[in-house]
């Protein structure tokens, strides 16, 4: 028998919510979930071991790999980056086309810091200029026809997500060097939390893009001295 299994269907029966103390109260609805999502479905239907060689994800990691003009074996070497790209802009065109726009807290912040997180990944990769929309471009041609709201809004993404790289590749050199600066001046191998929010706050560089390149490097991000810094920043700020 072989030892590798794939899960892709786990019974869950949601009867009742548990308090603190222990005491439970029905669910005025109470159902099962299985956890057989549109991914793990597309999985198992095609005969892949993960998401992103479905086809699912492969025509926009085939948009990015003709706009970089990378070799099947760049393309390879390079399969962080693009699993990343097309998860995220996947995430952004779908968020967007809901009518969420990039901001500074709650499903905005989480907007914002996927598209940026991407461009840091494409910039590494080569971009120079925007490409985010012709990713998005894949989405709405394939999944177009079940979500109609993607090609009712596709001006609207692909203007937005355009805009938001635009304006990080403003702050983006600058938001490096001053990482560069903090690394150079850490202790222990671990940026405070107070500098890593000053980062976000005044540089633009998103607490998760601060994490990946601090890790590429040996370093930690104190996390839970970043929420105190932005509390106290939102308490100040009287948002």
């Amino acid at each position: 028998v072989e030892d590798d299994y794939l899960e892709i269907w786990n019974l869950v029966f949601m009867q009742y919510e548990k308090a603190a103390d222990g005491s439970l109260t029905p669910l005025p609805r109470p159902s099962i979930d299985t956890g057989m999502g549109l991914e793990r479905i597309t999985q198992v239907k095609q005969g892949f071991t993960n998401n992103y060689d479905t086809d699912l994800f492969t025509p926009a990691m085939d948009v990015v790999q003709e706009l970089l003009r990378h070799s099947d074996e760049e393309r390879k070497a390079n399969y962080v980056g693009y699993r990343v790209i097309a998860d995220h802009v996947r995430a952004a065109t779908f968020v967007i086309a809901d009518g969420v726009r990039p901001g500074n807290d709650g499903a905005e912040y989480v907007l914002r810091m996927v598209i940026r997180r991407a461009a840091r990944f494409g910039r590494d990769m080569g971009f120079s200029q925007p490409f985010m929309a012709h990713v998005a471009g894949a989405y709405i041609q394939h999944m177009g026809e079940a979500y109609p709201e993607l090609i009712a809004q596709m001006e609207h993404i692909k203007r937005t997500l355009t805009q938001e790289e635009e304006r990080f590749s403003r702050t983006l050199d600058n938001a490096l060097v001053q990482l560069e600066r903090v690394l150079e001046d850490a202790t222990d191998k671990q940026i405070p939390g107070h500098v890593a929010f000053d980062l976000y706050a005044t540089h633009g560089l998103p607490l998760e893009i601060t994490r990946d390149l601090a890790e590429e490097r040996g370093f930690t991000v104190d996390e839970a001295g970043y929420l105190v810094a932005k509390a106290e920043h939102a308490l100040a700020s009287g948002s």
